[in-house]
This record gives C-alpha cells, sequence and structure tokens, in this order.
C-alpha cells in the first residue's frame, strides 16, 4: 500500500510540474489545497473520458481486493 501511494505522489508530481511548467521546489512551496486545485485541473485538461472510466474500473477492482484482503470476519460453519 505504501508504494501504491508513493506511485501517486510522483505521478501527481510529475503530472503537475508537466502542467505548470514548474518545478518540484515550486510544488512545495504551494499549500495543499492549491495542490488539489492545480491537480483537479491538470487532470481535466490531461485525462479523456475514456481513459477516466478506465481508471475508475482499476480504482474499483483495487477496492475489491483491498476490501477482500482486509477482511478478518471467519467463514462460518455449514450445518
Amino acid at each position: 500500500m505504501a508504494d501504491l501511494i508513493t506511485n501517486v505522489s510522483e505521478l501527481s508530481e510529475f503530472l503537475l510540474m508537466k502542467s505548470t511548467g514548474k518545478d518540484a521546489e515550486w510544488l512545495k512551496q504551494r499549500s495543499t489545497l492549491e495542490i488539489f486545485a492545480l491537480l483537479d485541473a491538470a487532470l481535466e485538461v490531461n485525462l479523456s473520458d475514456g481513459l477516466l472510466e478506465l481508471g475508475k474500473k482499476v480504482g474499483g477492482r483495487l477496492g475489491r481486493v483491498f476490501a477482500a484482503k482486509t477482511n478478518t470476519t471467519p467463514a462460518s460453519a455449514i450445518s
């Protein structure tokens, strides 16, 4: 899970730097609210509807995998 978060962070930083023409140091000086606003605008401009739909599918599949792995309820016995 930590690797996924790191990869999302790196991807977000890359997208923001490419979209704004600014460097990582400039990004570090932005507030969280500014970063999310910039990321929202960058995603709106750079992602097609088809790519967004695929991303939703992947996110849904990952969510189901993580939910299954964290489900600690023991299976009930069949009588």
